[in-house]
């Protein structure tokens, strides 16, 4: 991810050439080592290259041709099928015996009747001759109905039964998963010699649960029944089929955000109440839906809410009895839309690592189960009420491509996925006006008939099956120089398959480095996918003769390159990956960074024998705040590793873009000296903000060669420490400073300390680590060491802090001493306001964020502001409200080293209790505060007599007001009429009142009138800090108001 380039975007974007990343990519390709991760090599394309559809669906009727193009010669395998087992349970008979249970008998009959229907409805679809690529479905049921979600909308019973009043819905866990036994005992069969449709291979127990509970639409249930439905499921299939069963998975979770809250509705019992009337019938449901809701979960929310309930709750409750985890992962774009976030890439990566590390823990390594993915792509919630537009599928076929990039890294694990590809998919469409016709169309369709002329055409969805149509072979060895340039390669036979994705919205040059083999290729087949334009989904297809050296890669694009050999190429090296899981870092796996050091254990790791042909990758995954990566400094850099206790060079750069949230929810991938690892590692990490850890692990690849590295002897900069921060006593005037680097390079370094802040001292010996520095008064330095080692220089910080006079009269205010906050952003932590620290102050601290404090004064007198102050953030500012004081906090490169940082003017008080207001600003994160300190400097500042004439009770902005001032009562601001006191003798006044975003939320003239009263009525803003202006022919007066 990179900060993007700005300079002549526009020009370029008008003649219709991206932009350029600033730095060419090195790719390397070794065509000799096959890379296996757990034995498995091979590329798979009945296990990802899936279409979303089954043999018995109406949707392939009349679309002989299409579906030979799709199936046979683009080489496509179904698939995935919800649907079937829906309408079965919907039609399935109740047990006159047992209400609310379906019939077995009924159901045997039922299916009996279907094994010969299902053979009439694939000859009649002309679907029979593809039931080899259907060999591996997919299969389970929707919630509504076979689910107990208690909905009068979804009734069942036989055709007769529906018809006559003999309509039934299921209302326990039981009868659900009973049904789900026999359905799977009676309506499969287990060879395609057999008359009746094959039985699936994988079984997920119900689809995506969240998109009901956690939406808009009705269900009702625990997250407890929700596990012991799984339980019930797998135990009653593989008891009553044995080594017939399929395997069973869940929990197929539409929407992962494991870091997040859950969103569910069902936080009160009695919420499914108001969904029914008052008869005795809905009084009886209504009893059943609160004790089905009940849960000791039923109120815990808050940050890791979604990890710490659903998933490690349903792997703890239910894990022992699946076969597999099943998930669905999904972009939010944000075309089109006011928000989104984006999985592709870091948070992908973080989601699979926590989700495999628990199983692991939890049940060892060889009892790992696999990971089916049976949806992934794009959805938004804002394209529902609109038309299709070609970039929607665009969209959806940048994810298509870059996750499954992801999935092939995972080749032992990731056993199946899917894109989100149904084939007309009418069933999602939109009657909005009930005429029986779609107003809307559903976006994610392979066939497309929006017109409704009856011709269905291929969507832009076919392009992602041309551009992967023919790859397959065994994987080998690739490495990229770029995190967000994603490589993967097959080889099969003479055909070699080279795959690039570009993660970044910039065009990437990528330099092409073969490895291993001395033939050369005869033809090099080229396909791009990209967008042109706003809309235009393009898949260019050329070939030529002679291979590139350099191609480039178009923003989000994604290419194949099929170099075609006369002869086979030997693939007689090998390289294996292993991975090794860390130790836990905390209870429910996930800890808060502290400021300093961070550690962490991964131990049991098999040191490789031979070092030299070992590459080793360290990946820490986390939740941390969300913001443009390759920024040195920034949020999502590291300040220090070290790995055994020797410093190791971070990247600053990682895979994917923003996740366009408050947070960033992804993983670290650092490489480290194959050489520093032991059986049992020590991981200590000094993170430049905040957040949390959930998993560190290292991977290896051993080599039975020395791999070919073009990025080999790339110069790497110093390592510098510029020493422990020091706190000297008052009348301190000298000190030490003992700084160190080194350089991984071996290369020579010089050094130079300079002093970035604080009062006039002396540096003795600038150009060395250590040196001694003179003349230091009461008050904070920063001092900074450089390390350079001729090319590329490294800083870092130190900081000195010399006591006070103890008999100076200094007001201290401690920064967490705060009354109250609040504010206009939810930054993931504190959903409004900022966070306090005990002992220590506060920090997530966002614009608009402010604090307010009661401060005693013990004497009249004009005061000194002093903030103790921390920022990596340039152009942040903190603003004292008394006197509408603000000044620009200055950039000192970290969170926690507070620099001293006088107020741009002095502020006047009067002897007594006052109440004011630090409020952050011009920046989307602004500042820490460790305190902030009041000290009397003169008398008050004023050249005029102050109003005499204000009833004594009415609190004021300011004690004492000077005539060239405003005067605002009362304030803070409840309720009643506000009166504002203007200058004398200025005529008429414009008065406007300004939220703290800047927007003017009341506007009126006032004529020749020295006090004016708003009404309660004109002030019903919401709770905040308001700024008052007003405006004469020749004066502006400006003054805060605080509304509670």
């Amino acid at each position: 991810m990179n900060q993007k380039k700005l300079f002549f975007s526009a020009f370029l974007i008008l003649i219709g050439i991206g932009l350029i990343h600033a730095q060419d990519v090195k790719v390397d390709v070794n065509l000799d080592i096959k890379h296996s991760v757990n034995g498995v090599s091979d590329f798979g394309r009945e296990r990802h290259i899936t279409l979303h559809s089954s043999l018995s669906e109406s949707d392939w009727i009349g679309e002989d041709e299409k579906m030979k193009y799709l199936l046979d010669d683009l080489d496509v395998y179904l698939g995935r099928d919800n649907g079937s087992a829906t309408w079965k349970f919907q039609y399935s008979a109740e047990d006159p015996d047992r209400p609310n249970h379906a019939d077995p008998d009924s159901l045997k009959t039922f299916a009996n009747w279907y094994k010969g229907e299902y053979e009439e409805i694939i000859t009649k679809n002309h679907t029979k001759q593809y039931e080899s690529r259907s060999t591996e479905m997919i299969m389970g049921t929707n919630p509504h109905p076979t689910y107990p979600t208690f909905s009068y909308w979804h009734m069942c019973g036989s055709e007769w039964g529906r018809a006559n009043g003999y309509d039934w819905i299921p209302l326990t866990v039981e009868s659900s998963a009973e049904w789900m036994v026999d359905y799977m005992e009676n309506f499969f069969v287990n060879t395609l010699a057999e008359k009746g449709e094959l039985a699936p291979k994988y079984w997920e127990v119900i689809n995506e649960p969240d998109m009901l509970l956690n939406t808009g639409a009705f269900m009702v249930s625990s997250w407890e029944l929700l596990w012991k439905y799984h339980n019930l499921v797998a135990k009653g299939i593989k008891e009553r089929l044995g080594d017939k069963a399929p395997l069973i998975g869940g929990m197929t979770w539409g929407l992962h955000d494991l870091a997040s809250d859950d969103l569910t509705r069902a936080r009160d019992v009695n919420y499914a109440s108001a969904y029914y009337g008052n008869t005795p019938a809905d009084e009886q449901m209504k009893a059943l839906a609160a004790a089905a809701v009940e849960s000791k979960y039923l109120t815990q929310t808050g940050p890791w809410t979604q990890w710490d309930v659903l998933w490690k709750g349903f792997m703890d409750e239910a894990g022992k009895n699946m076969d597999f985890y099943s998930i669905h992962i999904y972009d939010w774009p944000t075309y089109g839309a006011d928000g989104g976030t984006i999985r592709s890439g870091g948070h992908t990566e973080a989601m699979l690592d926590l989700i495999e590390w628990y199983d692991v823990n939890q049940n060892g390594i060889n009892k790992r189960k696999p990971l089916v993915v049976s949806e992934y792509g794009a959805v938004q919630g804002a394209w529902t009420y609109k038309p299709h537009e070609e970039r929607y599928d665009w969209e959806n076929l940048k994810p298509f491509n870059s996750m499954l990039m992801q999935f092939l890294e995972r080749p032992d694990y990731i056993v199946k996925s899917m894109p989100f590809t149904p084939v007309k998919a009418t069933w999602g469409d939109t009657d909005k006006d009930g005429n029986g016709k779609p107003d809307y169309f559903y976006h994610s369709k392979m066939l497309r008939d929006d017109d409704q002329d009856g011709n269905w055409e291929w969507s832009e969805f076919i392009k992602w099956y041309e551009l992967w149509d023919d790859i397959k072979g065994t994987r080998v060895d690739t490495k990229s120089s770029d995190p967000d340039v994603q490589v993967d390669c097959y080889i099969d036979g003479k055909d070699v398959y080279l795959i690039l994705n570009n993660l970044e919205d910039e065009a990437t040059n990528i330099n092409l480095n073969f490895f291993g083999s001395s033939l050369k290729p005869k033809s090099v087949r080229m396909k791009h996918m990209y967008l042109k334009g706003a809309s235009d989904v393009t898949l260019d297809d050329k070939t030529q003769n002679s291979a590139p050296a350099s191609v480039v890669l178009n923003p989000d694009a994604t290419m194949v390159l099929k170099y075609s050999y006369d002869g086979n190429i030997a693939i007689n090296q090998t390289s294996t990956e292993s991975k090794f899981y860390g130790n836990s870092v905390g209870n429910n796996q996930h800890v808060p960074i502290v400021s300093g050091d961070n550690t962490f254990y991964v131990n049991g790791l098999d040191v490789p024998s031979n070092i030299e042909q070992t590459e080793a990758m360290l990946r820490i995954t986390g939740n941390f705040y969300d913001a443009p990566d390759n920024v040195a400094g920034g949020f999502l850099t590291i300040k220090k590793l070290s790995v055994n206790g020797t410093v190791v060079k971070t990247p600053i750069d990682w895979r994917g873009t923003q996740q366009l949230r408050s947070r960033y929810f992804g993983t670290l991938e650092i490489p480290i000296p194959a050489n520093l690892l032991q059986a049992n590692n020590t991981i200590t990490v000094d993170f430049q903000h905040a957040g949390e850890i959930s998993v560190v692990n290292i991977v290896t690849w051993e080599f039975s060669k020395v791999p070919g590295r073009s990025v080999a002897g790339k110069n790497s900069a110093p390592l510098v420490n510029a020493g422990t921060d020091q706190s000297l006593a008052e009348g301190t005037t000298s000190a030490t400073l003992s700084g160190s680097g080194s350089d991984v390079d071996g290369d020579a370094i010089t050094y130079s300390w300079t002093k970035v802040s604080g009062a006039a001292a002396t540096i003795a010996n600038s150009s060395s680590a250590s040196t001694s520095i003179s003349g230091l008064s009461a008050g904070t330095y920063v001092f900074r060491l450089t390390a350079s080692d001729g090319t590329l220089s490294s800083t870092d910080d130190v900081q000195i802090s010399v006591a006070a006079d103890s008999n100076t009269d200094v007001i201290v205010i401690e920064a967490e001493d705060l009354t109250s906050t609040s504010g206009t952003y939810n930054d993931g932590t504190v959903p409004l306001g900022v966070n306090v620290i005990a002992n220590q102050g506060i920090n997530y601290v966002n614009n608009g964020d402010y604090a307010v404090y009661n401060v005693t004064i013990p004497e009249d007198g004009a005061y000194e502001i002093v903030y103790y102050i921390s920022s990596p953030i340039d152009g942040s500012t903190i603003t004292f409200s008394t006197d509408n004081i603000t000044t620009t906090v200055p950039n000192n490169g970290k969170w926690d080293v507070y620099t001293a940082l006088k107020a741009s003017k002095t502020v006047n008080f009067t002897a007594g209790n006052h109440e004011v207001t630090l409020t952050a600003g011009a920046t989307a994160w602004a500042w820490n505060l460790d305190k902030f300190t009041l000290r009397r400097v003169g008398a008050i500042k004023s050249t005029k007599s102050t109003y005499v004439d204000i009833d004594a009770n009415s609190p004021l902005v300011n004690e004492s007001t000077s005539l060239s001032s405003l005067i605002v009562y009362p304030n803070p601001y409840s309720d009643g009429s506000l009166t504002i006191k203007f200058p004398k003798h200025l005529g008429s006044m414009l008065v406007k009142i300004y939220s703290i975003t800047g927007k003017c939320v009341y506007l009126k003239e006032f004529h020749e009138e020295s006090t004016v009263q708003i009404n309660s009525s004109e002030l019903k803003f919401s709770k905040g800090i308001y700024t008052i202006k007003a405006s004469s022919s020749d004066k502006i007066f400006t003054q805060k108001l605080i509304i509670q």
